[in-house]
């Protein structure tokens, strides 16, 4: 079942940043230390869980935390905001047009 937010981007170190945490990716079955890979594209971000991924969920286990901060974030997310889609085994993150 997908399950759907919606975050505005911050900002570190002059990098965009995506942050992402405590029981909306616990609720999800996403939990501290499972691994995961990213792959960037034009105004997505995919998150693809697998146990052999480069990454990790950081912080504790009744506070998940996903910390994307690089170039690569503002290069392909170029609006502050942006939906986050929960699914089984991935998080989709796309770029959403600005409220004025």
């Amino acid at each position: 079942m997908e399950t759907q937010y919606k975050y505005k981007l911050g900002t570190h170190r002059q990098n965009r940043r995506i942050w992402i945490e405590g029981k909306r990716l616990s609720n999800n079955g996403f939990v501290k230390d499972k691994r995961y890979n990213i792959r960037y594209a034009d105004n997505y971000i995919m998150i693809e869980f697998n146990e052999h991924g480069t990454h990790k969920i950081n912080g504790s286990i009744d506070r998940p935390i996903i910390d994307i901060c690089n170039m690569s974030v503002g290069q392909n997310i170029k609006t502050d905001n942006v939906m986050v889609t929960f699914d089984v085994d991935n998080l989709m993150i796309e770029g959403i047009k600005n409220e004025t």
